[in-house]
């Protein structure tokens, strides 16, 4: 019902409509084969070990609070990889705000029926 659903707003006729909705759901299950297939092995996420460390000082200012975060970012997909990365406060409250607003869209209805036409 979702392609049909996806057809709404397409302006062919409704023979058309209908004739391209019975060809997918009868090449449904060769089509979702073929891709499953064809989909790339792309990284995932395994592991993330951070710490936090601190400048105090330097030989310029004796007085100075510097902090940042060390990530440790693991990652498995063709071959296990690991990523040192560094941020400060601010790139870090940013990176968390864009990681929320993409999980924001993805609970939107529009991608939920993507996402199940693609499984």
């Amino acid at each position: 019902m979702d392609f049909s659903d996806s057809l709404l707003t397409l302006t062919f006729s409704e023979e058309s409509k209908k004739t391209l909705t019975s060809f997918h759901m009868e090449h449904r299950a060769t089509t979702r084969a073929i891709l499953a297939e064809r989909q790339p092995d792309l990284p995932h996420y395994t592991d993330l070990e951070w710490k936090l460390e601190v400048q105090l000082a330097s030989r310029c200012l004796r007085q100075q609070a510097q902090p940042r975060f060390v990530l440790k970012l693991g990652t498995d997909g063709t071959a296990p990889q690991s990523f040192l990365l560094q941020a400060d406060v601010a790139n870090l409250r940013h990176l968390g705000t864009e990681l929320e607003d993409a999980l924001k869209e993805l609970r939107k209805a529009h991608a939920r029926r993507i996402m199940r036409n693609i499984k």
